[in-house]
């Protein structure tokens, strides 16, 4: 389609009815009470699953709209996927500065099942899988679910919110021969940290010496903040990129989660087939009408809406920040490296874990995810979504400092 505007802030400004009288069927607005069922949902701002409040690329709304007119939503033909590929490799030139060959990737329907399906085809079960937590809580679901040890090396907390790897932990780890994975979270979710070059590695080239293969979910890649650069793990080099397996998807970067489509990279040809063949054994689907469309026509198009929605982000970033410095002292907010949540420390509020949770949803009525769901290191945050206009924002540092304020005048 033809822009007849020009990519602002005012695109992101709009407020879009999520509940459920939009008929949109929100799993993050409709969801809460299924996923806080110990408090009440009622009047709860939703700020905590990765799913932005934000309409997608107007280019995108279009070519979902025009190919639902027709009518029919068969099987598609496999060229679109192809297409959909090409775009992705040609937006991580563009963004990134790496182009893979586009027959080192393949289509999946999401992220975490290429995830479960690498654990499932290159450890054998009571094999380890590291995972570096506190961290998405769905790697270690994965490796749980099919009957692998989940291997824990923690991130450190250098200072107050930022975190580093634990190098010497990940040596010993690594040379334990019964782990025979990491899963590797870049940009690191929930922390925020954008790992660079040098630390990224340092990691992979301690799995590569111990034939620990790497699992690089890249998904917030594109959510980098100002001063920043995601560095591709299969850019480092050519033996690192031979022992990895790294996903990418538009769904977090255009709103696009509900349609389905992620890219994974895969250049070593072995390690390829297997995951393929695994995959294929698991009957994943292999794509749908319009999955792989909208993903297309986004990396084709997207940049200005990048552009445009990091910016947002960060200001949201910036404004919580000075809520909280200015306000709430107590309460600790960094500024991410990437990702567009927040990883915010309650620990200076003197609460245990549970009672700091519940003064989120229950007297600020903020339901962020909780940091015990991330594992060890997570005990005392919340992470908090600001995919949002800023008005959600604003209203919820309101609610914020309105139950902070009552539990200092209570103490």
């Amino acid at each position: 389609m033809e822009r007849d505007f020009v990519m602002d802030a005012s695109y992101f400004d709009v407020v879009t009815d999520r509940t459920e009288t939009s008929n949109s069927y929100s799993s993050k607005w409709m969801g809460v009470g299924k996923q806080f069922p110990d408090y009440d949902p009622q009047g709860v701002l939703p700020m905590w699953v990765a799913d932005m409040d934000f309409r997608c690329p107007p280019e995108v709304i279009e070519a979902v709209k025009t190919r639902a007119a027709h009518g029919i939503y068969g099987y598609t033909d496999m060229s679109l996927v192809r297409k959909f590929i090409e775009a992705g490799v040609a937006w991580m030139k563009r963004r990134y500065g790496w182009e893979p060959d586009p027959d080192w990737g393949f289509f999946t329907p999401g992220v975490v099942p290429v995830i479960n399906a690498a654990v499932q085809e290159f450890t054998d079960p009571g094999d380890g899988v590291i995972i570096q937590s506190p961290v998405y809580y769905p790697f270690a679901d994965g490796p749980r679910n099919n009957g692998r040890a989940i291997v824990r090396n923690c991130l450190i907390e250098k200072e107050p919110g930022y975190y580093v790897m634990d190098y010497e932990n990940l040596e010993q780890l690594a040379a334990d021969p019964k782990n025979k994975m990491l899963i590797l979270s870049s940009p690191h979710n929930p922390v925020g940290r954008v790992w660079t070059r040098e630390e990224l590695v340092k990691a992979c080239e301690i799995c590569r010496k111990h034939q620990v293969l790497v699992v690089s979910d890249e998904i917030h890649g594109d959510l980098i903040m100002k001063g920043h650069k995601h560095v591709p793990t299969g850019s480092l080099s050519t033996e690192i990129a031979n022992n990895m397996i790294a996903t990418y998807a538009p769904s977090k970067t255009f709103n696009l989660a509900g349609l389905g489509a992620s890219i994974v990279i895969v250049p070593n040809e072995e390690i390829r087939e297997r995951l393929k063949k695994r995959i294929f054994a698991n009957r994943l689907p292999a794509s749908n009408v319009f999955g792989p469309l909208a993903g297309e026509v986004a990396f084709r198009t997207g940049d200005a809406y990048v552009d445009t929605l990091v910016d947002y982000v960060g200001g949201n970033m910036d404004y919580v920040i000075q809520c909280c410095e200015k306000d709430m002292p107590e309460i600790r907010v960094r500024k991410p490296e990437g990702t567009y949540m927040i990883w915010m420390d309650l620990r200076g509020l003197g609460l245990g874990t549970q009672e700091a949770d519940a003064f989120m949803m229950e007297k600020a009525k903020i339901a962020g995810d909780f940091g015990t769901w991330f594992g060890p290191g997570g005990e005392g945050f919340i992470r908090v979504n600001l995919a949002c206009p800023r008005k959600t924002v604003e209203q919820a540092m309101k609610q914020l400092k309105k139950a902070y304020d009552e539990l200092k005048a209570n103490r």
